[in-house]
């Protein structure tokens, strides 16, 4: 009968013990490691309910503390047919599923206590560098309605080479809107976030919006009432002028845009007011999103023809 050892504690009676390995290694190249995971089902016997929970309390606390060696040795407790060595593993060996009990019926907790138990560790290869990282990352680009073109690149590592490879995944010469990594110390897994903004390739204005709005000249009247009763007589006086404004605003993506020219130059009544706003400031030290705003206004003699407003 087999023995198994963890932490060179003897667990009886003898588990069942099934091991699963899985290749690791760098997203673009060879496989640099496996991930031996120890799947590991058991029972403790007992006479009485007392030496049930003594026996399990104690494998309970021996499986809460990682980074000891599990070993699978031959009947005669020398040959060894599988290990986990803490030393030979990439961040040591570790409890990849708590101490657990499956169990509840039967002569559970009465005369014996099922139990299971997972651990894992990563076994580098021959020659790989300590350093290593695997995991997987995608590059999304999308352009909205305002023909912005934005570049998100998301993935996870994990291995000590982690928070190096997610740092590598990091693209220049681009506009940063956020970079976001979350690390976990304890799994050496570095999960990561990085969202573009790729000015050169998209539309210089982000927004464009313009207002043309036209006052008639009509004949303006004035009522006179006579004396001693009578209804009031309408008496048209002169015709007024006519009166425009055109309006708009504007967001430039990294200038300000430029601002359109008054329609009837020759017959503005009022200085014209255009107006700039500071652009917002983004998270690598660039500047976007620089606002405009325009408004003139216009009197005529007589009603000008119908006019459009301008587009960028």
């Amino acid at each position: 009968m087999s023995i198994l050892k963890y932490n060179s504690t003897a667990i009886s009676p003898t588990p069942v013990v099934v091991i699963d390995r899985q290749a690791v290694g760098q997203p673009d190249g060879a496989f640099q490691g496996i991930r031996e995971t120890w799947r590991i089902t058991g029972e403790v016997l007992g006479d009485s309910a007392g030496a049930v929970a003594s026996a399990y309390a104690a494998l309970d606390a021996l499986f809460a503390s990682p980074h000891h060696d599990l070993v699978l040795y031959a009947d005669d407790g020398t040959t060894v047919r599988h290990q986990l060595l803490q030393s030979e593993c990439l961040h040591g060996v570790k409890i990849s599923k708590p101490f657990a009990y499956p169990k509840g019926e039967g002569a559970e907790l009465a005369t014996l206590r099922s139990w299971n138990v997972e651990i894992s560790g990563v076994k580098l290869l021959a020659g790989a560098a300590s350093g290593t990282a695997w995991g997987e990352y995608t590059t999304t680009l999308s352009v909205d309605a305002q023909g912005q073109t934005r570049i998100v690149v998301a993935g996870v590592y994990h291995g000590a080479g982690a928070a190096a490879a997610a740092t590598a995944r990091k693209l220049a010469g681009l506009m940063v809107e956020s970079e976001e990594t979350r690390t976990n110390a304890d799994t050496a897994e570095v999960s990561f976030s990085y969202q573009y903004i790729d000015a050169a390739n998209s539309r210089g204005v982000i927004s464009f919006s313009e207002t043309v709005s036209i006052e008639s000249a009509i004949d303006e009247v004035v009522f006179r009432k006579p004396l001693g009763l009578g209804n009031p007589i309408k008496q048209t006086t002169t015709r007024s002028t006519a009166h425009a404004t055109q309006s708009g605003q504007a967001v430039g993506r990294g200038a300000y845009p430029t601002v359109p020219s008054p329609i009837w130059s020759g017959d503005l009544v009022r200085r014209p007011r255009i107006t700039r706003s500071s652009p917002r400031f983004t998270k690598d030290g660039q500047y976007t999103e620089f606002p405009v705003q325009w408004d003139y206004e216009f009197e005529f003699v007589s009603t000008p023809s119908s006019t459009y407003p301008s587009y960028p």
